[in-house]
């Protein structure tokens, strides 16, 4: 039976993490069992594995693990082909080792990747199948991720429609169904005007059957009945909506760089590992080559016709031999056995483009309540988090350029009785003037639900 050498794992020169091992005999091949415990990727498991190669030195073996999330701890055991039962499982834990820089591992899962838009709104905003999407998916989807790595809980829920129609460079035929936006354009845009809410503006809210020719064909609900507009048109009907155009204004990006040297991996994994994503544009032929059941793509192009793609890469792992960025794509639920991750190779043999981009910190960050409002738990209102909420609710007002007279909001104090008429009534009217909240006045005795402070929180935050 094999025995972990705890002591004698190490990285070698790629960054790769070798795990040393002896065992009475050697062969072409053996399993393992691993799993991963760390708060990058909460469990793990891919059971075993065959046709492995290992390095055999002074009698110590070596294997390289698979799959390693960054700073991780480690649960681990093998069996030699030769060998008839497992080794011991022996815990490791990964080191964070200045002299190798995490731009060097071999895996890098981010934190939150489980929490990013997989497929915009949770199968809400747009369908997934529409030509010319991908670029505002990608950007809305780097916007919430930006603000993701800076600390913010919630989702934005950034407009695609606005994105899209908000550009000076027309599609050649905006009825085809393999055109897009140019990149630039668009990126211009997020400098200079920025993005609103997707709940400021009309955008689809349901999954209908199509196609829909994307630039002139843009679904919503009026009155109950579907209709359509052009998403050029939906950005013109709202241009002069002064609220609409101050919360875009909220919501920019500072500058972008299109970089060249896509095979500097370590520079744009660094850019990656400090705003938490880049803009990948490729050039592939249709139809594209990858595997809807594991989100691969193939290294090698496939087809007759040429297209251009976009996708968001967070992170970068090694798949058998062959190194991938981890991406988010806005072809839905469909890549890594339906999870909606995507893997195309660092080194494909396609036309490709990555592109840095730096995100404008907003002069307004949304509100959160420092401790959670749950239905059925203890009031657990503070002052301090009251006293927040108002001062957000006059930053906003005066951000908009907006009076406040009336509703007089006070600031209270630890021991006070929290009034229905001076603290939540003029606070839900100071809310609700802007944005419906469907929460009526109070009076004494009257039941504050957690779902009411949580409502007002959510749409003082559509505005920020």
């Amino acid at each position: 039976m094999s025995t972990i050498l705890s002591s004698q794992c190490h990285f070698n020169d790629d960054g790769d993490y070798l795990v040393a091992f002896s065992g009475s005999s050697y062969s072409s091949s053996f399993h393992y069992d691993l799993s991963v415990r760390t708060s990058d990727c909460p469990y793990y498991n891919p059971g075993e594995f065959s046709g492995v190669e290992y390095l055999v030195l002074s009698g110590v073996g070596y294997f390289n693990i698979g799959y390693m999330p960054y700073s991780s701890q480690i649960k681990i055991s093998i069996k030699l082909d030769a060998e008839s039962y497992w080794s011991s499982a022996v815990t490791l834990t990964i080191p964070d080792d200045p002299s190798y820089p995490s731009t060097k591992l071999l895996t890098y899962v981010p934190l939150i990747l489980d929490q990013y838009l997989k497929e915009p709104y949770n199968n809400a905003g747009v369908y997934n199948i529409q030509a010319g999407t991908c670029l505002p998916c990608s950007l809305v989807t780097m916007k919430d991720i930006f603000s993701f790595h800076r600390g913010t809980e919630n989702y934005h829920k950034y407009s695609i429609g606005w994105i899209y129609g908000n550009r000076s460079i027309e599609p050649e035929n905006p009825t085809d169904f393999n055109v897009g936006m140019n990149v630039n354009d668009a990126l211009d845009h997020l400098i200079s005007d920025g993005v609103p809410k997707h709940t400021l503006i009309p955008e689809n809210e349901a999954i209908f059957s199509g196609p829909y020719y994307y630039p002139d064909n843009y679904l919503y609900i009026d009155d109950g009945e579907w209709r359509t507009v052009g998403a050029k048109q939906l950005v013109q009907n709202n241009y002069s909506n002064t609220t609409i155009l101050k919360n875009a204004n909220l919501h920019k990006i500072s500058s972008y760089n299109r970089y060249l040297y896509w095979w500097d991996v370590s520079s744009i994994k660094q850019k990656i590992i400090d705003n938490g994503c880049v803009l990948i544009l490729t050039e592939t032929q249709n139809p594209v080559n990858y595997s809807m059941s594991t989100g691969i793509f193939s290294y090698l192009p496939t087809g007759s016709t040429y297209a251009s793609h976009s996708l968001v890469a967070v992170g970068w792992k090694k798949i058998g031999n062959i190194n991938y960025w981890i991406c988010i794509n806005s072809w839905g639920n469909t890549g890594d056995s339906n999870s909606g991750i995507y893997y195309f190779p660092m080194f494909a043999n396609y036309d490709f483009d990555i592109y840095f981009i730096e995100d404008a910190i907003p002069s307004i960050e949304e509100f959160s309540w420092t401790n959670p409002k749950v239905s059925g738990g203890q009031f657990n209102l503070l002052a301090t988090e009251w006293n927040g909420l108002v001062n957000k609710i006059n930053s906003v007002y005066s951000y908009y350029g907006w009076s406040t007279s009336s509703y007089p909001m006070r600031q209270v104090q630890s021991g006070w009785n929290f009034e229905a008429v001076n603290d939540f009534n003029k606070v839900r009217l100071a809310i609700g003037s802007k944005r419906a909240t469907g929460i009526t006045d109070k009076i004494a005795g009257d039941q504050i639900n957690a779902s009411y402070l949580n409502t007002l929180v959510e749409k003082i935050n559509d505005l920020i």
